[in-house]
């Protein structure tokens, strides 16, 4: 804020020494002109007079050398005056010229380039110059630091994206694991109804039932193996939830970062808003200093009137910029409310993981102790005639514990359903956080500015 505040110190005291010099000049030379040419035209008629006067051939002659006289301080006086003129020109009004290409290119988001040193003839011009490009190099650090962030948060919104992608391709595995357990529970449960029918005809249908305890130890053993994988898999998409719970929780913090930042930039957009309504008192009263100077103040008057729009420009540019850093702040806060559900599914879906995963190994131990029963029956076919009630217990264990598992997989089956939505909800917040951070990126990347 000082620092702009003196650049306008500056500017207007040498906008005063400039617009006045000229005057000045013509204040101080016209009056000699005209006292020259006065001079000159009484050399002439005087020596005209005595031309007429006097009739020796010494007077005629001494009139052409006293009007050469005339003609000659006529002549340098004019080629003193444009001199001086040229001089003023290049000393004052030049070094402008390229202050003001400079403020309309950073006017036109072009922050690439700096002041040099030829500009500079005096010490007001140093001090301008020095001003101009603080505030250059200011604009460009924070346009640099905004665009770093928003391909850091585009960046980190792909890594949640292919997290997200990858945890659905789990859910679906997880999810055919499940049909293949369901299957095999169905042939379980055929197996039990066929074994239970044929023991009314134990004893025509011994080999029948030797031949569905072998299928049925098979179907437990596939049961085993695909309970064991789905474990692993349940291990393996915990940890998957646990990584997308660590970045969203950083692609929060750095939202946050983000609206922070963009609060910075409100600050400063005020200030220009500050700076543009003195600029336009100073105007106002730089056209009412011209408007008491009369003639001579016209020109100051029209200075006068361009600062003023100068200033209402600058004022309507930082509206823009305010409107501007106003949506991004919106989308921001929209973005961290997203991220605050994506933080809340994610720990919905590790809970719902981790009793997927309690599930399989009740899977696994229901699997296991059908075996067992599957053995036992196995053993008991040749005791048929003496056990075959206990035969019949053994069928309802089984069946019961096929009942079981059939449930358990059905819960399983909505918890999967459930994780996959959740996932789904992940990706898409993670392509509306990539959107916001593409059109913050294509905002910064309006300005042009000098490379880190």
């Amino acid at each position: 804020m000082n620092l702009i505040r003196r650049f306008t110190r500056i500017i207007s005291r040498f906008h005063i020494r400039t617009l006045f010099l000229p005057f000045v000049l013509a204040i101080v030379i016209i009056p000699d002109l005209f006292i020259i040419g006065s001079v000159y035209s009484n050399i002439k008629t005087l020596g005209e007079t005595r031309l007429h006067l006097s009739s020796s051939a010494a007077a005629s002659a001494a009139f052409p050398i006293v009007e050469q006289i005339g003609i000659i301080a006529l002549i340098t006086l004019v080629v003193l005056f444009i001199l001086v003129w040229f001089v003023c020109r290049i000393v004052f009004l030049k070094p402008m010229d390229g202050f003001i290409k400079r403020l309309n290119a950073v006017s036109g988001h072009d922050l690439s380039r700096q002041l040099e040193d030829s500009v500079v003839t005096n010490r007001e011009f140093g001090e301008m110059r020095n001003s101009v490009n603080q505030m250059i190099g200011s604009l460009n650090g924070i346009i640099n630091t905004i665009r770093h962030k928003s391909e850091t948060v585009a960046a980190s919104s792909e890594e949640l994206t292919a997290s997200s992608e990858e945890n659905k391709a789990t859910t679906d595995e997880i999810a055919h694991s499940l049909q293949l357990v369901a299957s095999a529970t169905d042939k379980d449960l055929q197996s039990v109804n066929v074994a239970k029918k044929d023991n009314d005809g134990i004893n025509m249908s011994i080999v029948a039932i030797t031949m569905d305890t072998m299928k049925l130890a098979e179907s437990a053993k596939e049961s085993v193996r695909t309970a064991r994988i789905g474990e692993k898999e349940m291990i393996r998409a915990t940890q998957q939830m646990r990584e997308i719970k660590e970045t969203v929780n950083e692609l929060a913090e750095m939202v946050g970062k983000l609206s922070t930042q963009t609060q910075d930039v409100n600050q400063i957009i005020r200030d220009i808003n500050d700076i543009a309504d003195q600029t336009q008192l100073l105007s106002l009263n730089a056209s009412i200093e011209a408007a008491r100077a009369g003639e001579q103040g016209k020109g100051f008057s029209v200075v006068a009137d361009e600062i003023g729009k100068l200033a209402d420009q600058s004022a309507e540019s930082a509206q823009k910029v305010h409107e501007i850093l106003a949506a991004i702040q919106n989308e921001t806060e929209r973005v961290a409310q997203s991220m605050g559900v994506g933080v809340a599914k994610v720990d919905q879906g590790m809970e719902t993981v981790e009793r997927t995963g309690k599930s399989f190994k009740q899977i696994e131990d229901l699997v296991n102790e059908t075996s067992e029963k599957m053995k036992t029956v196995d053993s008991e076919v040749n005791k048929i005639s003496q056990v075959s009630f206990k035969a019949a217990a053994a069928y309802k264990t089984i069946e019961t514990a096929a009942l079981a598992t059939s449930e358990q997989t059905l819960t399983i089956s909505s918890a999967s359903k459930e994780q996959a939505a959740a996932a789904e909800e992940v990706a898409n917040s993670a392509g509306a956080l990539a959107a916001i951070a593409d059109e913050l990126h294509q905002v910064v990347i309006s300005f042009k500015v000098k490379a880190d």
